[in-house]
């Protein structure tokens, strides 16, 4: 196995071991997949659609569609190892395990999950119910309907076909100007919510002062708000995990941008099927047969390009994107706590 040198920070480096083998496997698996895919054709020549209607055709079909799903295969698993060694998803990683060490070794795991709870997730949640709260106000009227003057209108018809509208306007009005009322009072406990989470930063003694303050007219719980919270274990957990959550997600798995590719699927699906119903019989090796071999590897070569499309949107647009998340959460941490991350150099000193 080589050993890759990432530079990372000062007079640090990391040492990263590709792993060749997978590699190898991979690119033989792309190798024989394409032999296989132009030696079945040796056997075949001519064109019937009316074979669609055929059992030996939807058989032949599913083959080389199975045969075309494994390339795309080597090649996502060539192109996902050799992008987990670039250089800003490696040097990403370093970080978050440079914090998670300084936060073992100066014993603060339960200062970071009480943290977490208190701090964080808190004000993730009482950010989610202000926005909600404000989107709902944005939308409300504000402008109180002004009521007609009899003498101003020409006709007694004109004035009250205009009383009519100002009624069924100010019946709006005001009942949106109770909703205006409620969002206002809980914007103003927002701001408390926020104070209790400066409380909890600053270790002040207020917080069950202010806890009560907003006790009887705090109403988040009705809203239901749905936010995925933030453990320690998820933080400094790098394995795959079931769900992927909002744009600030520290969440990934592979299985989700399926649907980014499903368009190109989809075409190699029905580029397989057209070829299929080229298949009749046995024949002779010829041009016609040069001709389809160059197709069935012109198919392999999108559902490789699939592949390496696959490897790229998840670890250097997902699984990058989540440890982005997961290391701007460590270093807001790292700055409640007043940790420094020592580099190596000072450590060796020390």
């Amino acid at each position: 196995m080589k050993e890759i040198e990432i530079p990372y920070g000062k007079n640090k480096k990391i040492i990263v071991t590709k792993d060749f083998l997978t590699i190898i496997i991979g690119i033989g698996i792309i190798v024989i997949d394409a032999l296989l895919a132009g030696i079945i054709q040796l056997f075949t020549v001519g064109f019937n659609p009316s074979y669609i209607l055929d059992a030996d055709f939807w058989i032949a079909y599913l083959i080389k569609l199975f045969i075309s799903y494994i390339a795309l295969f080597g090649a996502y698993i060539i192109k996902r190892t050799i992008n987990k060694t670039n250089k800003r998803f490696v040097v990403q990683r370093a970080k978050i395990r440079d914090i998670k060490e300084s936060i073992v070794d100066n014993k603060k795991i339960g200062e970071c999950e009480d943290w977490l709870k208190n701090v964080y997730n808190y004000k993730k949640k009482i950010d989610l119910y202000k926005s909600l709260l404000k989107s709902k106000y944005e939308k409300l009227s504000l402008q109180e309907p002004e009521m007609p003057i009899k003498e101003n209108y020409k006709s007694l018809k004109k004035y009250n076909f205009a009383l009519k509208k100002y009624k069924r306007i100010k019946s709006k009005f005001d009942k949106e100007e109770k909703t205006r009322i409620f969002i206002e009072e809980q914007l103003s406990v927002c701001e408390t919510h926020y104070k209790i989470i400066n409380c909890y930063k600053e270790k002040d003694n207020n917080i069950k002062e202010l806890q009560e303050s907003i006790k009887d007219i705090d109403k988040m719980k009705r809203f239901k708000l749905k936010i995925k919270p933030v453990t320690y274990s998820k933080l400094f957990n790098v394995e795959l995990n079931n769900k992927r959550g909002n744009d600030d997600s520290i969440e990934y798995n592979e299985g989700s941008i399926f649907k980014k590719i499903l368009l190109s699927i989809f075409i190699g699906v029905i580029f397989c099927a057209v070829l299929t119903s080229i298949i009749i019989g046995k024949g002779n090796f010829s041009w016609d047969v040069i001709l389809i071999i160059f197709l069935n590897l012109l198919l392999i070569a999108w559902y490789v390009f699939n592949g390496i499309k696959y490897a790229d949107t998840f670890v250097l647009e997902i699984m990058f994107t989540a440890d982005f998340n997961r290391l701007c959460i460590c270093e807001e941490f790292l700055e409640y706590s007043n940790l420094v991350i020592k580099d190596e150099e000072k450590k060796d000193k020390e």
